[in-house]
């Protein structure tokens, strides 16, 4: 009996001494985060390299460009050519007018195909892709009104002599 205290005795202490040797002494949780004073860490050297600064075109180098301004303006002829055909067909309809004409409405349709195809033809010929033109804001609500309005923008895209 004597011999079977013994032996346990000697396999505890020997268990008792591998969990102090191999065993972790305080148990660290991975998940937090472990908060430590400025100056235990000392002095690091911190590398500084200089910020290389990357300027996009600025828009008075955009607008020297002869190509992208002539392209805003076609941009600018494509937008109100698409509200002036879609404005005449609402209004039409809505009046349900007498005078609603398909041939007019096609020829509005077909020409704001034209200048939006001439936008992407200028856009890919003079590698334009990346570039934006500025937001031009179009406050025109009638049909009068934004005719108008294209009639005096038509000029500065010059769809005939491009096409």
């Amino acid at each position: 009996m004597k011999r079977i205290k013994l032996a346990l005795l000697c396999a505890l202490a020997i268990f008792g001494l591998s969990q102090g040797i191999f065993g972790q002494n305080t148990y660290v949780d991975p998940n937090e985060r472990q908060k430590r004073g400025l100056l235990e860490e000392g002095e690091q050297e911190i590398k500084v390299e200089p910020v290389r600064v990357v300027q996009k075109k600025t828009k008075a180098k955009e607008e020297e460009n002869p190509n992208f301004t002539r392209m805003c303006h076609c941009e600018h002829l494509s937008v109100l050519t698409k509200k002036l055909s879609k404005r005449y067909r609402f209004e039409a309809r809505q009046e349900e007018s007498l005078e609603w004409d398909y041939n007019k409405y096609y020829r509005y349709e077909a020409e704001y195909k034209k200048v939006e195809k001439l936008v992407k033809i200028l856009r890919n010929r003079h590698d334009l892709e990346d570039q934006k033109c500025p937001y031009i804001q179009i406050t025109q609500t009638k049909f009068k009104d934004l005719k108008k309005v294209s009639k005096k923008q038509r000029p500065f895209c010059d769809v005939d002599a491009l096409m």
